[in-house]
């Protein structure tokens, strides 16, 4: 496994993932502090496994090494592939269903976050939006609860699902989900 922070000087920035790609089966995670969505396209695209932006929390990254380096068994033992590779919530169920077909059910809160970001459709959502759809009206440390929220999903998702959520956050600003996904 590579950790690979691009942007460095010297070199082109995706061009050590190409390379590393053609000679080995390394699995690569990239860091970049480019957050355009055509900038993460492009290191995907050139073979990355994963691609995230800086800061990297330190907890997620090894929960991220951990889930593309030892895949659970447990996680592929109950994936039911769609052919569609969209995200899904199911609004009665209260599942968030991964392209891979794995689904995880979701407490009150997470399913209230996931569905204000994803009817959003790919736009991002302020903090304020989303205190507002997460957090009781005049709940103390609002701002706090959110990050411990989403800190707490984002592990889950990794647990349940094998894969990091594509929830990405735009510090101080907002929150975007930035997968296809759908509400059903």
């Amino acid at each position: 496994m590579v950790l690979l922070d691009i942007g460095l000087p010297g070199e082109d920035d995706l061009s050590v993932a190409r390379h590393l790609r053609t000679l080995t089966n390394l699995k690569i995670i990239m860091i970049s502090s480019r957050v355009e969505e055509a900038q993460r396209r492009a290191g995907l695209a050139t073979g990355a496994d994963r691609y995230l932006i800086k800061p990297v929390i330190l907890d997620e990254l090894a929960a991220i090494i951990e889930a593309v380096c030892l895949p659970s068994a447990k996680a592929q033992g109950n994936a039911q592939p769609r052919a569609s590779g969209i995200w899904q919530l199911q609004l009665e169920s209260w599942r968030l269903i991964a392209p891979s077909g794995l689904s995880m059910t979701l407490t009150a809160q997470e399913f209230a976050l996931i569905k204000c970001l994803i009817a959003a459709d790919g736009k991002m959502v302020s903090k304020e939006v989303v205190c507002e759809c997460v957090c009781a009206p005049g709940a103390p440390n609002r701002n706090e609860r959110l990050d411990v929220l989403l800190a707490r999903l984002r592990k889950k998702g990794l647990e349940q699902l094998g894969i990091a959520l594509p929830i990405r956050t735009a510090y101080l600003i907002g929150y975007v989900f930035s997968a296809p996904a759908m509400l059903d």
